[in-house]
């Protein structure tokens, strides 16, 4: 994938300098036979010469790809390093052609006769080399594309931009608020070429742009409640509250479907304060938003209570009841100094999921300051009962305690409360909360 994507951004840079210079066509062997010349290092061809194989054969366009998708998984890994050395020279030779990028990609004009491979030549430059400030001329350049001509390339309009917007927001995930902004004012034809754009991403980036897109456009919303559903259906993105709360405002839209994915897109996110609202749909009256609500609460709460409001109904009051007759008693074992008093807190605190916010600062305190095992590993055992992500950062660091059944405990909550099957490495499980926007607690200080 690496080799692809290296390919890829070099070919991109060297076709749109060709594009934008209009250089004479001298590419007369077929794309393969360059690329592969060129990988072999037996030929390392020129900007100009990698250029016009998109303008002289728009066929070969689908061809490169699927070229360059073989060769980024062949080979030993003495082939590959000698690729790499291949890729490196190319990349020298086409540093002047990518210093050309942010200029050509504005100057682009559907009026000239070869407009349809000059702009598929920049929708590539600006996927493989853009960043968040090419959005919009990404966009502009989507309007220009021709409107007459070959009618599947007419209607690839929309396809194109969003792959090309796709792949730009996997390299700067940062670049989804500018996607956002141009919503606001992108034509309905476009607009939802960029929500998808957003859909395609698996970032807390792209989870705030879309819950902020939330009522930008009318018509748009069931679309935007859709992608974001998909975008958080790992259940590894968090969102600040004042993010939630425009979702939650859906769980009462008028439209069953946006209902639905409201109540989806809070089990994903994992929105606890969204479980008194969420209760009462499972009285809707469509199936579809009931099944919705009764899968979040299971998510929320890691209950098997079945769609039984009455039920669910029942478990809320009781917990409400509890907390308020033992919340301050569990508090304070859960901070005092004598260890039975402390184990005996973290096994009556584990039931009280509808409290984990309130419990998790508390079991963070423990989780970082004890050196007992035994507290440590039921501290983690709370931790994955009460589903207290906050605290996973904490417990990140259990991975580098001495004491095998602490760290096989840590790791087993990490992995229950994220989906990820990551081994006992605490520098992957650092980077991998980091990109996924999961709250990280103390997980970059250190125990």
């Amino acid at each position: 994938m690496l080799a692809y994507r290296s390919i890829h951004r070099l070919y991109a840079a060297a076709s749109l300098a060709a594009a934008l210079s209009l250089s004479p066509l001298r590419a007369e062997e077929p794309c393969h036979v360059v690329l592969r010349a060129a990988l072999s290092g037996e030929v390392v061809p020129d900007d100009d010469a990698l250029g016009a194989i998109v303008l002289s054969q728009p066929a070969a366009r689908r061809e490169m790809l699927q070229v360059l998708a073989g060769i980024g998984a062949e080979g030993s890994s003495a082939r590959r390093s000698e690729r790499d050395q291949v890729l490196a020279r190319l990349r020298a030779q086409l540093a002047p052609a990518t210093q050309r990028i942010h200029r050509g990609l504005a100057e682009v004009d559907g009026r000239n006769p070869n407009a349809e491979h000059l702009i598929a030549a920049a929708f590539d430059i600006g996927a493989a080399l853009g960043g968040p400030e090419d959005v919009p001329a990404l966009v502009q350049l989507a309007q220009r594309w021709p409107r007459e001509g070959d009618v599947t390339l007419v209607a690839a309009q929309p396809l194109a931009l969003r792959g090309a917007l796709s792949l730009l927001l996997a390299r700067h995930p940062d670049a989804a608020a500018s996607v956002r902004q141009r919503l606001r004012e992108a034509p309905d034809e476009l607009a939802g070429a960029l929500v998808d754009a957003l859909g395609d991403q698996e970032s807390a980036a792209a989870a705030r742009a879309l819950a902020g897109a939330l009522g930008m456009r009318t018509g748009f919303d069931g679309q935007v409640l859709n992608r974001l559903q998909a975008v958080t259906r790992a259940g590894t993105l968090r969102l600040h509250a004042t993010e939630l709360t425009p979702l939650r405002r859906f769980l009462a839209a008028q439209s069953a479907f946006e209902r639905a994915q409201a109540a989806l897109c809070l089990g994903n996110l994992d929105d606890q304060e969204s479980i008194e609202h969420l209760i009462p749909l499972l009285r809707d009256s469509e199936r579809s938003v009931v099944e919705a609500a009764h899968r979040s609460l299971g998510q929320l709460t890691a209950l098997t209570i079945g769609p039984d409001h009455r039920r669910w109904e029942r478990w809320y009051t009781e917990q409400q009841a509890t907390w308020r007759e033992r919340s301050a008693q569990v508090l304070a074992r859960l901070r005092s100094s004598d260890r039975a008093e402390v184990l005996r807190a973290l096994i009556d605190a584990a039931p009280l999921r509808l409290y984990r916010a309130a419990l998790s600062e508390p079991l963070q305190e423990i989780l970082e300051s004890s050196d007992d095992a035994a507290v440590l590993v039921h501290a983690a055992a709370a931790v994955e009962g009460l589903r207290a992500v906050d605290a996973l950062g904490a417990v990140v660091e259990l991975l580098e305690d001495p004491r095998k059944d602490v760290r096989e405990r840590a790791l087993r909550t990490l992995r229950v409360l994220t989906g990820f099957e990551l081994p006992a490495r605490p520098e992957l499980w650092r980077a991998r909360l980091a990109s996924s926007g999961a709250p990280r607690g103390a997980a970059s200080q250190g125990r």
